[in-house]
């Protein structure tokens, strides 16, 4: 009796997955030639048996089985308004493990070796996917390693709320945010490093972390100023940068660059808050003409519109024929961004394209739905300068009184 892993998600020591891609195990077994063999996979999700799949062989002998489609339905998204300092986000990972047994007549054979797999709500596009490395999105394994997060480079209205998410995958990997700040002429204001209070793994816990980084709400986060004085975010200050040290005080992540704006004077400018393809939420102000729409639907019954009060036939002016019993109304709006490079038109794909979008409005996240079904990706090269026009609408009803 024997079984081995042949190959897993990402071969390295790492053993991170994204949730939302093919994730196989693939093992053999010295009894597979055995009369109506199988593999038995217990799948454990935080701990508990939440699945039991049986399957024979490939017709090569090898079992295989894609654990995404049941590890998928255990995770979500963590984000919260009210954010201080870095947050554990526990909704949106998993610690998985595989027991993998074996059957066979009336052999059965449980748990004969094991595998272990942390998965995290990530969507990552298929080219990059290919090839796609573990490392770069682990901090403390090289410098050039990323935030959950497609860009680096990010222009967002002065008090605009913003969130790095990340995965920490040791003790201390990321002790800390080193910020600079930049005046209009490119020199320094000042440099401050943003303290991470959960900065101890034990397990999965404290593995998968965010941290309020927008010009709006990087305050929230316990600050040590290095030079210069607090706030982090002056009036003169037009631009900001933020990288992740280890315990070494080594860089440890790419720079990530926060160029500020004035919002519009003439316009309401809509924040939204978008879950990217790789698990994190990203955030984009739409600063021009807005368009608001009401949509109400009714029902109505239908009555006569006499009565016969003491026997008398009685008609009056106020009585009503058609009833309305019913009003449900939604809110939507047309919104148009600010003029957009090539880089940010191929970023915002994932907005319209992502599961969970909010608007932020009186200081909270207010839910919203993207009812923009086709994206064109512009180039300036063909098109100009150009900007981006969505529809959303608020996801939930109104109802009139009755």
């Amino acid at each position: 009796m024997a079984i081995t892993i042949i190959d897993k998600p990402f071969t390295s020591t790492h053993n991170f997955a994204a949730g939302h891609n093919p994730c196989f195990l693939t093992v053999s077994g010295s009894n597979n030639t055995q009369t109506g063999y199988k593999h038995i996979y217990d799948i454990f999700i935080n701990g508990t048996l939440e699945a039991r799949i049986k399957k024979a062989p490939m017709p090569n002998g090898y079992g295989a089985i894609d654990i995404h489609r049941v590890v998928e339905n255990y995770i979500s998204h963590d984000i919260e308004y009210a954010d201080t300092g870095f947050v554990h986000s526990t909704n949106m990972r998993a610690a998985v493990t595989v027991q993998i047994g074996e059957e066979y007549g009336t052999t059965q054979n449980l748990n004969v070796v094991s595998q272990q797999i942390r998965v995290w709500n990530a969507s990552i596009p298929y080219r990059t996917f290919i090839t796609f490395d573990t490392t770069t999105v682990l901090p403390n394994y090289n410098a050039s390693a990323r935030f959950l997060t497609t860009p680096t480079s990010f222009r967002q209205v002065r008090g605009s709320y913003a969130w790095l998410h990340m995965i920490q995958e040791a003790t201390d990997d990321i002790a800390y945010l080193y910020v600079r700040t930049f005046n209009a002429s490119g020199a320094g204001v000042g440099t401050y490093k943003l303290t991470n209070a959960n900065n101890t793994v034990t397990g999965i816990i404290n593995q998968f972390l965010r941290v309020p980084i927008g010009s709006g709400n990087i305050a929230n986060n316990t600050i040590t100023a290095l030079t210069g004085t607090t706030p982090i975010i002056k009036d003169e200050v037009v631009k900001y940068d933020v990288s992740a040290y280890n315990s070494n005080d080594e860089q440890c992540s790419l720079t990530y660059t926060y160029t500020l704006l004035d919002a519009e004077c003439l316009y309401t400018t809509y924040y939204l808050v978008f879950q990217n393809r790789y698990g994190g939420f990203d955030s984009v102000q739409f600063t021009k003409v807005s368009r608001e729409t009401i949509t109400t639907e009714r029902q109505r019954f239908e009555k006569t519109d006499y009565t016969f009060p003491s026997g008398i036939f009685t008609q009056n002016i106020k009585n009503r024929g058609k009833t309305t019993f019913h009003v449900e109304s939604k809110q939507s709006v047309q919104l148009n961004s600010d003029w957009l490079t090539d880089a940010e038109f191929e970023w915002l794909q994932e907005l319209i394209t992502s599961p969970m979008v909010y608007s932020i409005e009186d200081n909270a996240l207010v839910p919203i739905e993207i009812n923009t079904n086709t994206y064109e990706v512009r180039k300036s090269v063909n098109d100009g300068a150009s900007q981006l026009v969505i529809d959303i609408e608020y996801a939930y009803q109104e109802y009139a009184t009755r």
